[in-house]
């Protein structure tokens, strides 16, 4: 998650130093908007486990990654949320 949101970043600061925004209007807005959320939905999810106060095995399909979360949900530290 932090090498994801590092490369979003970097991506971003050097589109924006040598002023490359005009690529995006090739791209499609729905390109551009699952960039952007597919790489929110990665950090977010790789937060859960200090939301939620317990260690969550990690996966890279989100389906498991969710399976995971609740089959440990009786872990749930009320504390930390």
């Amino acid at each position: 998650a932090i090498q994801t949101a590092f490369l979003v970043g970097v991506l971003y600061i050097i589109m924006g130093l040598f002023q490359l925004g005009f690529v995006t209007i090739f791209l499609s807005h729905a390109v551009v908007s699952g960039f952007t959320t597919g790489a929110a939905v990665i950090i977010g999810m790789s937060q859960v486990k200090y939301i939620f106060g317990y260690d969550v095995e990690n996966d890279k399909a989100i389906h498991k990654l969710l399976q995971n979360i609740f089959k440990n949900i009786d872990q749930f530290n009320y504390k930390t949320f």
